[in-house]
């Protein structure tokens, strides 16, 4: 059995549907600590795989402060907090941003 059926089996016992993992373009890293140690073999590869497969997106500091809300919490007597990231545009230190 492949690893990739190994996954499907496993992931077959909940929501997510194991077609998913069937694409050719996915990419397993095989890597389990033992006992603790952090230097044990496949964790290079992971880092490595990890680094390939990210990406980290430049953000525009000069223009309008576009903001993505990713969650939203009431404060009784100070108002509401939001809470995200920061698309484009700064604030500082005291800000006011309307949204």
């Amino acid at each position: 059995m492949t690893w990739k059926h190994r996954v499907c089996k496993i992931f077959s016992c909940v929501q997510y549907s194991p077609e998913i993992f069937l694409d050719d373009n996915l990419t397993f890293v095989y890597w389990s600590p033992q006992s603790g140690d952090v230097s044990s073999e496949g964790l290079a590869d992971l880092f490595e795989t990890l680094r390939q497969h990210t990406y980290i997106p430049q953000r525009q500091a000069q223009g309008p402060f576009l903001f993505s809300v990713d969650h939203c919490f009431s404060m009784r007597g100070q108002g509401t907090v939001l809470t995200g990231t920061a698309l484009s545009g700064q604030l500082a230190v005291n800000d006011v941003s309307i949204m």
